[in-house]
């Protein structure tokens, strides 16, 4: 009997290992049932139904060790009349099931089954013998519907046991009957561990970040997470060929503890790949490395100059390390016309304009960066208004000692009064300046270079075209503005000499002051 228990158990076995979706091992389960027994004619059992419990421990996927117990009452008819019995039958099988689809499963068991019979003795020729307890092979085929993951539904069709020992079989004088029976059941189960519904497995394999974006030099730690379907964390110890990779080295490295180390500018796959349950999954982070950034500084502007006038720019360019970048420099002005500048950064104002001056740098690998500055060229200012020299009376003007025009002073005069009442004279506003030669009291010769300016002032303001009096201003010297200079008080030189000091003069003062103090001509 053992043999064949063995040789059933290992058939279900290697059956069971072709399964490809079942409870997971350690999976537990329990159930309740109702069954009707159809009892060996032999044994003077009446059929009837009992009810029972069972409770299952996948060892496989799809492979049980399962025990049942039920109980009940049947009427047996032995020599001295009909006895009501108390059936508490109890088996222990092995069940494997074969999925039919996902849910449904056709059940194939085999295993042991003891039958008792509470009650079933006799009285053999005055002794009493008892066959209370029977030793059965057991099998079974049936179906296993689950409504769900946890609840599920069963009918075995038909659940046998066979009964090889001795035992009464309508015989009160011998022992030595078998019988067979048949059971017909149907009940209710759900899992305390494990679920009804057999899922196959599978996992996924994460990392985080999923992307990341270094210069050379740079690290980056990244962390990765691995779940199967049913959202249950996996360790690393669960994962066989667990390894990092990157697809390009040269731009980026990658420990095995997910450390990646940023090497030369371009992009790389870092990879970390697992199998589990020979199932491999991969994740990916895509590590891009960037050139350092860099930059340019331009020294010395923005400056304003006048035309003529120049400045010298310097310019530099450093990584965002502070290291130097070096290159072609290149040197551009928007506005040659105003501003020019040479390969050295030097600048020049040849007229007057703004222009942006501009340092470029073409690095070795062919990036360039720029910086620029603003250069103002002004034109020179105008030169400051000088008064203009109209015309200068002398003696010829004048009698000897006298304020008095002469003929050729008052034609003087009056081309003076046409050229102040035509373009471009008319705006004019003139001073009309006294003087006087050395020769007598500085008193005397105040006063007369007063009275012969005055004479000119009335002369052009009240002849015939006059001069708006506006326009015209007297000043008195004296002595004091000599052309041709001498000792004041003892005059070394004649006064024949000293006849151009001896003048009225007519100034256009284009814009500049009425004078207070001697003109240097």
């Amino acid at each position: 009997m053992r043999k064949i228990l063995v040789g059933a158990a290992a058939l279900v076995s290697v059956i069971s290992a072709r399964s490809a979706e079942a409870q997971r091992p350690l999976s537990f389960e329990i159930g309740a049932f109702g069954q009707y027994n159809s009892f060996d004619k032999n044994l003077n059992l009446d059929n009837t139904p009992t009810i029972g419990g069972r409770a299952a421990l996948y060892l496989l996927k799809n492979l049980a060790a399962e025990g049942d117990i039920q109980f009940g009452k049947a009427d047996w008819t032995h020599a001295n009349g009909t006895k009501s019995l108390t059936l508490t039958p109890f088996a222990a099988r092995l069940v494997y099931g074969l999925p039919l689809n996902d849910k449904l499963k056709f059940l194939i068991g085999a295993g042991y089954q003891n039958n008792v019979y509470k009650g079933r003795f006799e009285n053999i020729n005055g002794f009493v013998a008892a066959n209370e307890y029977e030793d059965a092979f057991t099998g079974l085929v049936g179906l296993k519907y689950c409504l769900n993951d946890k609840w599920s539904l069963r009918g075995d069709v038909p659940v046998i046991d066979y009964n090889p020992s001795p035992n009464f079989t309508g015989d009160p004088v011998t022992l030595d009957g078998t019988s067979t029976n048949y059971g017909f059941r149907v009940g209710i189960g759900t899992m305390l561990r494990g679920e009804c519904v057999g899922t196959k497995f599978d996992w996924t394999l994460a990392v985080s970040p999923t992307s990341s974006t270094h210069k050379p030099g740079e690290r980056q730690a990244i962390s990765w997470t691995a779940s199967d379907n049913k959202q249950k964390t996996i360790l690393q110890p669960k994962i066989r060929n667990f390894r990092w990779s990157s697809s390009n080295p040269a731009v980026a490295t990658v420990d095995q503890s997910g450390n990646m180390t940023a090497v030369a500018p371009g992009s790389a796959e870092i990879r970390l790949c697992g199998m589990v349950s020979k199932i491999e999954r991969c994740a990916s982070h895509n590590a891009t490395v960037r050139k350092p950034d860099w930059r340019v500084s331009l020294n010395g502007g923005p400056a304003t100059r006048m035309v003529g006038e120049s400045v010298s720019l310097s310019a530099s360019a450093v990584d965002e390390d502070g290291k130097p970048v070096t290159g072609t420099w290149a040197w551009t002005s928007s506005n040659p016309a105003a501003v020019t500048v040479d390969s050295n950064g030097s600048v020049r104002c040849v007229a007057a304009g703004t222009a942006t001056i501009t340092a470029t740098l073409t690095a070795s690998d062919g990036d360039s960066r720029n910086a620029s500055t603003t250069i103002t060229c002004n034109a020179p200012p105008p030169p400051p208004p000088k008064p203009i020299l109209v015309v200068r009376l002398t003696n010829v003007h004048f009698g000897f000692d006298q304020i008095t025009l002469t003929k050729a002073g008052r034609d003087t005069l009056n081309w003076v009064i046409g050229q102040l009442t035509s373009e471009p004279g008319s705006g004019w506003v003139v001073s009309v300046e006294g003087h006087t030669d050395p020769y007598g009291s500085d008193s005397y010769n105040d006063r007369l270079s007063d009275r012969r300016a005055t004479t000119v002032v009335n002369y052009l303001t009240r002849r015939p075209g006059k001069i708006d009096a506006g326009r015209v201003n007297k000043v008195a010297f004296g002595e004091r503005c000599l052309l041709l200079d001498d000792d004041h008080d003892r005059p070394a030189k004649s006064k024949r000499e000293h006849s151009v000091n001896r003048r009225v003069e007519i100034w256009n003062l284009n814009g500049t002051p009425v004078p207070t103090a001697c003109r240097q001509e």
